[in-house]
């Protein structure tokens, strides 16, 4: 059942003013100005980030791993729901799963490829894969693990692999999400597997894949049905067909291009998450947070990659996303 909005008012009250610390245009043109990655870590010492004001590359990675988790606790604790943090936290229980299976497959050692943001923790999540204690997992990843690692191991398609995981994701997403009664929560995560199969649909285009690809890539539960996919695939209707009046029409203009493309979806998903600043208080302020939050980190990392390879800032400008603020 849906907790009421009036038990949020704490949790909104306390999440307004950590907004103040996301990125805007004023603080993104500061860091992409930086005149090094010490004078980057200065200004994000501002925002909140762990203090780093003689950090190198490596220092800046730990404070924005450290700035998720401590996103994760601090949301958890404040929000009568926990189902919001878990569907922030099922992407880096299904990636590492999959840095694993790889990892065995391959004879290495994923543990530095692995993310300690999920539900479970890393050397936890070792130890049950590696004994194949599965019952310590939720049935949809259980079976999940069990159809992936089989076919991996089978075929040594990595890529099938991806696509057993990556249906039993948003499978376990949808789920958490309608088990919140949050309507906005299941709006969000609509909106990602929408994103989600326009960039399958895009891409099997793009190096002529057939039905039966695209089948495996899709995933069920968005606003737009998988069937208008298929049918932009077989040149039934047009891809302007498909999108007209949803939230992605506006993708469109850079569907030829998949570096602007990529952006322009996340920057749809935003727009969306964007409608949680006008709520007085509930659950709304929350999601959004979390997902602004994240958004952050991947505009940091993008800028911080842009002064590694010394590219000029406006070029490191066109790759980034909008902010929430």
């Amino acid at each position: 059942m849906k907790t009421r909005d009036t038990e949020y008012l704490y949790a909104t009250t306390r999440i307004r003013s950590l907004e103040r610390g996301l990125l805007d245009r004023g603080v993104t043109d500061r860091l992409i100005e930086a005149a090094s990655v010490e004078d980057m870590a200065k200004i994000m010492s501002e925002l909140g980030y762990t203090q780093l004001q003689t950090a190198g590359i490596k220092d800046i990675e730990n404070s924005l791993i450290s700035a998720r988790r401590e996103t994760f606790e601090l949301i958890e604790s404040i929000s009568p729901d926990s189902e919001i943090c878990d569907v922030f936290r099922l992407r880096y229980d299904y990636h590492n799963i999959k840095a694993i299976l790889k990892g065995e497959i391959s004879g290495e050692d994923a543990r530095n490829l692995l993310i300690d943001a999920g539900r479970f923790g890393v050397e936890a999540l070792v130890s049950l894969m590696r004994e194949r204690e599965y019952k310590e997992l939720p049935e949809t990843v259980r079976v999940a693990v069990e159809n992936a690692r089989e076919t991996l191991a089978r075929t040594k398609d990595a890529q099938l692999c991806d696509f057993i995981l990556d249906r039993a994701y948003f499978a376990e997403m949808v789920s958490l999400a309608k088990q919140s009664g949050s309507k906005f929560l299941e709006g969000y995560v609509k909106c990602l597997i929408d994103t989600t199969n326009l960039r399958a649909t895009i891409r099997a285009m793009r190096r002529n894949k057939d039905a039966d690809f695209l089948k495996n890539a899709l995933q069920e539960g968005g606003n737009i049905l998988c069937d208008k996919f298929f049918e932009v695939l077989s040149s039934e209707i047009s891809l302007d067909d498909a999108l007209k009046g949803t939230f992605l029409e506006s993708t469109l203009e850079a569907s030829g291009d998949m570096v602007s493309f990529e952006r322009e979806c996340d920057n749809a998903v935003m727009t969306y998450l964007r409608s949680a600043r006008y709520v007085a208080f509930g659950e709304e302020p929350l999601v959004a947070y979390v997902a602004a939050k994240e958004a952050d980190i991947i505009t940091i990392r993008i800028i911080l990659a842009g002064k590694v390879q010394e590219l000029p800032a406006d070029e490191i400008r066109e790759r980034l996303r909008a902010s929430y603020v």
